[in-house]
């Protein structure tokens, strides 16, 4: 529950605030995800919120697209770009809505946690970084994000030279074993898939609660060449 019932709260704020309107609200949120969200999501308006009974006031709003459209493909020598395949896969509407916000490309990796898991990868027409890390000033064109996930070689990959880096790291190093069992990410794990991605900068997240700000950190960080912020 914790993956996904957030978005419930947020679509149904957004509504009420009038933010889904095409004129002055921006319009409805892109939502990336696998297909059984976008049942849950079909589920709750029409039998919650009434939808189904012609309570069209009450409806949330989004475009949804299906992350099964937007799977990483390595490129290899006569095929198509990954960038061209997602893009030939993905709803017109949707991919004319990530044009909009500066979003060049969008592509995701299955990772391991739970069964409908999967790391994201943004390629952008140039974020600015200040809003951020205000240490920063140069343009972001790559972003990637992992979710709850487990090291992964093929995220490594697929984020080759990312900007930015936003990765989960829930346990402190020493805690592999919990990692293991819990299918998430030492800090170590974490800043090792920076390295191997060769990724700029790291937004380390989704610290357990055990601790009161952010794992700690290795002694060795600087010799990393790693640019750490605590998400």
């Amino acid at each position: 529950a914790d993956h996904h019932l957030g978005i419930l709260r947020l679509l149904c704020e957004r509504r009420d605030l009038g933010l889904d309107d095409e004129l002055d609200g921006g319009g409805p949120l892109l939502i990336m995800a696998p297909p059984p969200m976008f049942w849950f999501l079909r589920d709750y308006d029409e039998k919650v919120l009434g939808y189904g009974n012609g309570n069209k006031s009450k409806r949330i709003r989004y475009i949804p697209v299906d992350c099964l459209s937007m799977m990483y493909v390595p490129p290899s020598t006569g095929s198509p770009t990954k960038q061209h395949q997602n893009q030939s896969r993905m709803d017109r509407r949707a991919h004319h809505r990530l044009i909009e916000i500066g979003i060049a490309a969008a592509y995701c990796v299955k990772v391991a946690h739970c069964y409908h898991a999967y790391a994201l990868i943004l390629e952008t027409t140039g974020f600015s970084s200040t809003t951020i890390c205000p240490t920063t000033s140069s343009a972001w064109n790559k972003i990637a994000y992992s979710g709850d996930c487990r090291p992964s070689t093929q995220f490594s990959k697929a984020g080759k030279g990312a900007d930015l880096l936003i990765h989960e790291a829930t346990f402190e190093i020493g805690m592999e074993c919990e990692a293991v069992l819990k299918r998430h990410c030492t800090v170590g794990e974490a800043l090792d898939v920076a390295n191997a991605m060769e990724a700029k900068h790291i937004c380390l997240t989704h610290f357990s609660q055990r601790y009161p700000c952010i794992p700690p950190l290795p002694d060795d960080l600087n010799c990393r060449k790693k640019e750490v912020i605590g998400g």
